[in-house]
């Protein structure tokens, strides 16, 4: 409903946009990545794992 201006950078909706952007790429909401550390961590792999999103 808000139109082309949501993309303004002073809208309060384009933070909320640019926050759930970035929350959503944090590892922990990364089922993968939880799983490939967990099996590092089985497996004894002392690796980093890859944060590859």
């Amino acid at each position: 409903m808000s139109g082309a201006s949501t993309f303004a950078l002073a809208n309060p909706l384009q933070r909320i946009r640019r926050d759930l952007g970035t929350a959503s790429r944090h590892g922990v909401v990364n089922p993968d990545l939880g799983r490939e550390i967990y099996g590092r961590s089985l497996l004894g792999i002392a690796e980093q794992p890859t944060f590859v999103i």
